[in-house]
This record gives C-alpha cells, structure tokens and sequence, in this order.
C-alpha cells in the first residue's frame, strides 16, 4: 500500500528554500507574503511493514537535530499550498536515488512495480493572497509546466487528516503500444516526416541516416529480427542521439590547438567526440601537429 512521507526543517530553524520563494514572489510578482515553507515529499509506492516503513523515515530520510518528519500530513498555521510534482512518464532521479537508498537499507531489492516519487508542497502565508495570485505563482515560478503539475489547496479547503493525499505519477497506457514502419525513400521523404513527428533532424543528417538504412549489410542483419523499415522507436532514437543536445553538433569542426605552457601543437578534428575513446593525456580529436 502507498504512503506518503512529509519531511521539513524543524519549526524553529529558517527555511532558506521558502525564504527564496517569498524574496522571488515580491521582487518578481510584488506579492508580499509573510512567509514560505517547504516540505519534502515521497510518495512510497512500496507494500512494507509499519515497522519497517518508520525505520526508514528515521535512518534515512531525516535529520533527528534540523528535521521533522511524518507520514501524516505536517502542514499548519497557513493560507495557501501548492503542490508540485513530476508529470508521469518524466525522469525523477532524486525518487530513484530515493529507492535505492530504501534498498541498501534493507538489504535487497524492492518487488516489481514499487517505486518512489519526490514532490514537494509549498506552505504560503499571506493574507492578501488570493487564488489567481497563487495560480501565478505556481505556474510562473514554482512548476516548469513541460515536465511539471501542480495542486492548489486553499486554507479553508484543506483536510489536516488527508493532506494532499497520495497522488502517484505512474504511467498507465489505454491503448496496446504499437511500433510504425516507414519506408523512406529519399532524403526529402525523411526531412518530411522528421517535420511530421518534431524529430528536428538536421539536412546532413539526412542521407547519413538514409544511407545506413539502405546498406546492405544493415538490411541483412535487420532482416535476421524480422526489420525491414526503418521504425518509429528507431528515428526516435537517432533523433535524440544526433541532437545538439546529446551530440554537440555545433562543436563539431577541425580546430588547430596550442598549449600555452609547452608549446605543442594539436589539430582537433570534431573535440565533441566521446572523451573516452581518446588515449591517455590526449585531448579529443587530437593529433600531433
């Protein structure tokens, strides 16, 4: 069964987190609150025993000197919360460190399917706040709607036994996955449906892809897995790998490098490859000039 931990600094110590938020919201919004406070929150989609579930609040998720901690709602003595958590689907790494913290604790592995989620509920005081204010503050400072929601609960609709309850960004499909083939026939067919499906690929990247595809050796192997066109899962894929992002196309180039300190020389042809692939004490891409 899912439970939700609430962890946040101890009442009587300063909440530098919240302190920004209140700094931001008046310089930003001119919103004069009183005062922010933040809270940490996991959502714990694990079946483990109270007993269990209380030793890891205590060992591994709070201070016992700086923090407070519970897996019943903690908030009090405000006018506004917000809630903000990760969309389903999007990487949450501070909740998978978070398992594998509960894991080396144990001594084992979670079952299949368990999982842990990181949000965190923002805890505003203002009297002056009203609904479209905190909305403004919620989208425009406190959740990047890309990856990002939110919940708002005013003071007087909020239930100190619930809190914000137990909300579970799992990913749940309503239909069966299916993979798409496509038969690309030319670099204009690939441009065409790299605008179709925002997969941004660069026009020399065109016949680079289009040319792997068509190798025979390629189609041969392919063949052996039952592929025959290239898939939607495949031009995926290379769109992120040839990204700028991962791919550093605009670092690409032949640059001519000299070290200040020994005078040698260096031809750097594309410095945006692998560092590990380079020898040792050598820079990417370089060669002896």
């Amino acid at each position: 069964m899912a439970v939700r931990l609430e962890i946040g600094w101890h009442p009587d110590l300063a909440d530098a987190e919240g302190e920004a938020v209140r700094r931001q919201a008046r310089e930003y919004f001119g919103l004069d609150l009183t005062a922010v406070r933040v809270l940490r929150v996991l959502m714990l989609d694990v079946d483990l025993p109270q007993a269990t579930l209380e030793a890891i609040r205590t060992n591994i998720f709070t201070h016992p000197t700086t923090q407070i901690s519970g897996f019943a709602p903690l908030a009090q003595d405000f006018h506004w919360a917000i809630w903000v958590g990760f969309k389903p689907g999007v990487r949450d790494t501070a909740g998978a460190v978070a398992q594998e913290a509960i894991e080396a604790h144990l001594g084992r592995p979670l079952p299949p399917g368990s999982a842990v989620y990181t949000s965190k509920l923002f805890l505003l005081t203002g009297e002056d706040l009203t609904n479209a204010d905190v909305a403004k503050l919620a989208q425009e400072l406190l959740a990047n709607d890309m990856v990002q929601e939110f919940r708002i609960f005013s003071h007087q609709t909020w239930d100190a036994g619930i809190g914000v309850g137990i909300i579970l960004p799992r990913v749940e499909l309503a239909h069966t996955p299916t993979v798409e083939a496509f038969e690309i026939a030319s670099p204009d067919v690939l441009r065409e449906l790299s605008r179709r499906r925002h997969l941004a690929l660069r026009d020399a990247d065109l016949p680079v892809i289009l040319n792997y595809f068509q190798r025979p050796e390629v189609q041969a192997r392919r063949a052996t897995v039952g592929l025959s066109a290239p898939t939607d899962v495949e031009l995926e894929y290379l769109a992120q790998a040839r990204s700028d992002h991962c791919n550093h196309n605009t670092f690409r180039g032949r640059f001519h490098y000299r070290d200040a300190a020994t005078g040698e020389t260096f031809t750097l042809d594309n410095p945006s490859r692998c560092a590990s692939r380079r020898p040792p004490g050598r820079l990417p891409g370089a060669n002896p000039g």
